[in-house]
């Protein structure tokens, strides 16, 4: 019995260590109530050895707390892990399979541009924020900016993910919600800090640390100069950038469905992002951006389109691209394809394919399989429902396929669909290049404040099949940038026979030295073309290209993937128009898209089939007595059958296409 309670005694002794000689939890941790303790304090040797414990354990609190109070910036700092693996160290969260293409594409520093494009609920919002934490930590010498929709709710995100790793060693004791999560081995504050200022902090020779910066949107770690730019801090998109410079920029959900509903804010968001945000990284300075698809329309394909430009592929894996100029992207949507075809969740323990019924100790019961009399008694027993993946998908196609495929519907209607849009790929064929001996046809669009746009158009005479050979889109040129953009540089480049000029806007552009000596040395045509009703009635109106395509008289150059992306960019402008024509019900976003480029295509077309595609007929035919309807229908009707599409190379890119 003596034995055992001397056990138990020195037990309190050594659990008085671990608690800095705090008493109460020092009975909790070696299991003895506090009556027992008060009755040993009536043993001499026992009190004692006590208070002996808690003068050391507080003595060596005091050195502990003057070693903390000492912070040394020149002190050699951890050598820091991959952001994989610190995330499980120090937060806890494993990197997912859905998420490890993200992880390699930002680990690769060659990327310096990400963009990322995924379901709801994919754990994007928790991806940037504990990258951007992981940047901070592990150089204090970084410049990190975490960008939301609104500055109030990335303040509230800072506040709530990133300030208590870096302030709060009690947060390492916890363990972060989600699958697969567990207690951090390590702590930031530890082995990377301390980055928060604490009143008597002194560097080593004795001088005192002034106290820097630290708001609820910006933070200046421990030894930073409150006149620099700040380590990490918060805004949301178009508020103030802090500091001069970035080093690393996340940007999470910042294109909205509500924002991207008004061509005014898209401008504004792009303006912001291609002027203000972007002049503030410095010449290495990387861009994370995750996000949603909300619309056929949105920022996100405009970010990918302006950032990608006309990079080649350099490396594809999966959902993951890696193109020649320093931009990555990953597009992963919630539905995808096993290796034999079969449709998989792309984070079947959260989001299942099937609507289930789980009851409380975990079995599981496929929704569909069950009668109603059955999930009546289930739900008796306490079953819960997990809506699948194709029941969403069921309910609203058009939004399933926007927002958790990343891959909008473009067009519920009208004359230009996808499918046809892309049964004109002609995989023979490259941007930028036209055969010899074949005309070019140059159709302008021009517009000074808003869109504008040049096609340029080769005709084959004998198989009569115009071919797109280059294109351009700008905003706002003014008068001199509808001058050299889209007259002075094409004509004088291509020398195409005509040059078609939407004459409706800007005509006296026509009349510069600049554009007549271009004119004169090339030798082409001037057309000016007079937009009115033909634009939607007559033989030659807009929709009136669609039988052309049918039939297989125009054709896009597809040969390489940076082919797709760019005529892309052209069948996008195409089914704009087409949500123009039929305007009715449909959301103003559909209906406000530019189309400059389809309508350049059309002017160059028009042109073709006005000047170049004469139609042969027989010749003991007079053209009187032939009806006028026949006469229309030999312009108008399909001469050929449709010919199977060419599958594009990669999936990947055909989300860029809409």
């Amino acid at each position: 019995m003596g034995t055992d309670k001397t056990a138990r005694q020195d037990a309190v002794i050594r659990a008085l260590a671990e608690t800095g000689g705090r008493i109460a939890q020092a009975l909790h941790l070696a299991g003895v109530n506090g009556s027992t303790h008060r009755n040993w304090t009536s043993d001499p040797a026992y009190k004692l050895r006590v208070e002996e414990a808690k003068r050391v354990n507080k003595s060596r609190a005091r050195a502990a707390a003057e070693i903390e109070t000492v912070f040394d910036p020149y002190a050699p700092q951890r050598r820091a892990p991959s952001l994989s693996e610190g995330r499980m160290t120090y937060i806890g969260r494993p990197v997912l399979p859905h998420q490890q293409p993200i992880f390699r594409a930002w680990e690769d520093r060659t990327n310096l541009s990400v963009i990322v494009l995924g379901p709801p609920g994919s754990g994007k919002d928790t991806t940037a924020g504990d990258i951007v934490l992981l940047e901070a930590a592990f150089d204090r010498n970084k410049r990190v900016a975490w960008i939301m929709e609104s500055a109030e709710f990335s303040i509230r995100r800072l506040g709530e993910r990133i300030s208590p790793y870096l302030v709060d060693k009690r947060i390492y004791d916890l363990t972060p919600p989600g699958p697969g999560c567990r207690k951090p081995t390590r702590s930031l504050i530890e082995d990377f800090g301390p980055f928060a200022w604490r009143t008597g902090m002194r560097y080593p020779g004795g001088d005192r640390i002034p106290a820097p910066t630290w708001t609820k949107h910006s933070m200046y770690f421990l030894g930073r100069d409150s006149e620099a730019d700040p380590n990490l801090w918060a805004t949301g998109i178009g508020g103030a950038l802090y500091g001069s410079r970035i080093d690393t920029a996340v940007t999470s959900d910042i294109f909205t469905p509500e924002n991207q509903g008004s061509p005014v804010v898209r401008a504004d968001q792009m303006g912001w992002l291609f002027g203000t945000f972007f002049s503030r990284l410095d010449e290495g300075g990387r861009f994370l951006h995750l996000g949603t698809r909300v619309g056929p329309n949105d920022n996100n394909v405009e970010l990918l389109r302006r950032l990608i430009g006309e990079a080649e592929i350099v490396e594809q894996d999966g959902y993951y691209t890696k193109y020649a100029n320093g931009v990555a992207v990953v597009v992963f949507p919630a539905i995808q394809m096993d290796d034999e075809g079969n449709e998989i969740s792309y984070w079947p323990e959260r989001f299942p394919l099937d609507s289930k019924l789980i009851l409380p100790d975990g079995t599981e019961f496929l929704a569909d399989e069950l009668s109603m009399a059955r999930q009546k008694v289930l739900a008796k027993e306490g079953a819960h429902r997990i809506r699948g993946l194709r029941e969403i998908r069921t309910r609203d196609p058009a939004m399933f396929e926007t927002v958790y495929q990343q891959n909008p519907p473009s067009s519920e209607a009208g004359e230009f669909t996808p499918e046809l849009l892309d049964f004109c790929d002609d995989p023979e064929r490259t941007m930028g290049v036209s055969l010899p001996g074949r005309p070019l046809i140059l159709g302008v669009d021009p517009a000074r404040t808003g869109g504008a746009a040049w096609v340029l158009w080769e005709w084959d005479q004998e198989r009569r099949v115009a071919t797109v050979v280059d294109l351009f889109y700008g905003e706002k040129l003014g008068l001199g940038g509808i001058r050299e953009r889209l007259l002075v540089d094409p004509i004088t480049r291509f020398w195409p026979r005509y040059t078609a000029y939407e004459y409706n806007h800007d005509a006296s552009v026509l009349e510069h030295p600049e554009v007549i000596s271009a004119v004169n040395a090339t030798r082409t045509e001037l057309v000016r073309h007079f937009t009115a009703s033909n634009r939607i009635e007559g033989e030659v109106r807009v929709a009136a290209m669609s039988f052309d395509m049918r039939e297989g008289r125009i054709r896009f150059p597809a040969a390489k993937p940076q082919d797709r992306l760019r005529m892309g960019l052209l069948k996008q402008h195409a089914l704009n128009w087409d949500a123009r024509s039929v305007a009715a019900g449909r959301p103003a976003a559909h209906r406000s898209a530019p189309d400059d480029l389809w309508m350049a295509a059309w002017v160059g077309w028009v042109t073709i089939r006005q000047r170049l595609d004469r139609e042969i007929r027989p010749a003991t035919v007079e053209a009187g007595q032939v009806p006028s309807i026949t006469r229309r229908r030999w312009i108008t009707r399909a001469r050929q059958p449709m010919r199977e599409s060419v599958k594009p190379e990669s999936d990947l890119l055909s989300y860029f296409d809409h």
